[in-house]
């Protein structure tokens, strides 16, 4: 009996762990891990994308139903159970990648496996050593773009983040991100004060050319528009602030015109250049600060002799917004929600709501300057001077005017600091003594690093399109 019982024992044993073992390779594989992981931010351009599955896979039909969007051309490595995939080329910064697996790799519920999904780092653009380098906007990852030294001013991003104009010699050029495929845009044109400016689609740029004209040429055509040209070249655009600038849309470029030397107005201009009119008429004044259009397109911001401004996109509903504050200078700009407007006054700041209600001080003291938002409009950056200590530094502050933070310390920062695409870094100049230092910072004023220095400043100030755009 007790014989028996034994074999009857280990029989059923036998039996229940072939069924356990069965039902174990019965089982669809799953995804052990990821890399880099769900939701992962700042990831680095060189990194490379590994997935560990539960089991071994038929790769063939793992790479065939690999996806990845953005499109990225790349190599397949397999590693036991783990697949490497390998880009091509370096991925795009401020970009949003999502990597799935399609309907013949399936998970234990027979669901495609969605794979990951992950942002990679912003990265911007500066010149040191008379080249244009590229770096993250840690710090890692730099690389020198031109490698001969030159004449390279203004680098900016296109549309994209793929490809970069610059100025060289006074002409427009564009290369590759990786710095290949050098070519000139115009030839013999002289862009005049460093004045030019890429369309947000990236197709177009528009630059202020010999004489005071305002041209416009198409990337891939290679084709021009003239916008304007002054009734005398010697009373142009020069000296009145940005003389141009694109609507969100890419259609249209508002830009000053003079005429009879001192009538100033604004003009819309379509982007050939066939459809003209003015927006502004007869504005009798000697200096002009500028006009921005809101984010969605639909306002314009403009100032007047330090009134500020707003108007519909055809001109119409003026109204005076800034009560009885008059602006310093042209810094201002709409929040990212084109609901309010910040501007200075008195070396303040204030905001106003696009239609002049709920107009109010942030900020007291007639020692802040160069404020603006950060890219969810909660906070603030802009810099206060300290007289006695001969500084000027960077601050945060709510939107609301509260919790004022100092960034830096005892630096004299000079322009406005600009805001990387996700709001988690700054880049700026400082002087100390005879040189000029560019930093970049994270967004709490912890990891301050210098990445250019010298005694002349090769970029004339920090622009919005040094840092690489999101493409969200």
């Amino acid at each position: 009996m007790k014989i028996k019982q034994l074999s009857t024992i280990l029989i059923l044993v036998t039996c229940y762990l072939l069924l356990v073992t069965c039902s174990l390779w019965a089982q669809s594989p799953e995804i052990v891990s990821i890399s880099p992981s769900k939701g992962a931010e700042e990831v680095k351009t060189d990194t490379l994308i590994r997935i560990i599955f539960s089991k071994e896979m038929d790769k063939k039909s793992v790479e065939d139903n690999f996806a990845i969007v953005p499109q990225v051309k790349g190599t397949f490595i397999w590693q036991e159970n783990t697949l490497i995939f390998r880009p091509e080329k370096e991925l795009t910064p401020s970009t949003t990648y999502i990597i799935s697996l399609g309907t013949m790799v399936k998970d234990a519920q027979g669901r495609p496996l969605v794979t990951s999904y992950f942002t990679t780092i912003d990265q911007l653009l500066y010149i040191d050593r008379e080249n244009i380098w590229i770096a993250n906007a840690d710090g890692s990852g730099r690389k020198n773009l031109t490698h001969d030294p030159g004449n390279y001013l203004r680098p900016m991003w296109l549309k994209g983040n793929e490809r970069i104009i610059f100025e060289l010699d006074y002409d427009l050029w564009m290369m590759n991100r990786d710095g290949s495929g050098k070519k000139p845009l115009t030839t013999g044109k002289a862009v005049v004060s460093h004045e030019s400016l890429p369309s947000p689609d990236g197709e177009k740029v528009a630059f202020l050319s010999k004489g005071g004209e305002i041209r416009i040429v198409n990337i891939e055509k290679g084709t021009e528009a003239k916008i304007f040209s002054p009734e005398d070249p010697k009373k142009s655009n020069l000296g009145l602030g940005r003389p141009f600038t694109w609507s969100p849309d890419s259609d249209y470029l508002l830009h000053n015109r003079l005429s009879k030397g001192k009538i100033l107005d604004i003009w819309m201009a379509s982007g050939d250049g066939k459809e003209k009119k003015p927006l502004t008429k007869n504005r009798w004044e000697s200096n002009d600060w500028g006009f921005k259009f809101s984010p969605d397109g639909k306002k314009t911001a403009y100032a007047v002799e330090g009134v500020l401004y707003t108007m519909d996109s055809e001109g119409s509903d003026k109204k005076k917004v800034s009560g009885d504050a008059e602006l310093n200078e042209d810094k201002f700009s709409f929040s990212p929600d084109g609901k309010r407007i910040l501007f200075l006054t008195n070396y303040n700041i204030w905001t106003v709501n696009t239609d002049g209600s709920d107009l109010r001080p942030l900020t007291e003291g007639n020692n802040s300057n160069y404020p603006s938002w950060s890219s969810n409009g909660e906070k603030l950056v802009f810099t206060k001077s300290d007289e006695e200590k001969n500084t000027n530094d960077i601050w945060i502050i709510s939107k609301e005017g509260e919790n004022q933070v100092a960034l830096t310390r005892e630096k004299i920062v000079l322009e406005r600091p600009e805001f990387s695409s996700d709001g988690r870094h700054l880049a700026f100049w400082t002087i100390e003594g005879t040189d000029y230092h560019f930093w970049i910072m994270n967004i709490d004023g912890t990891g301050e690093q210098i990445l250019s220095s010298g005694k002349e400043r090769p970029i004339e100030k920090p622009k919005l399109y040094l840092w690489s755009h999101s493409a969200d």
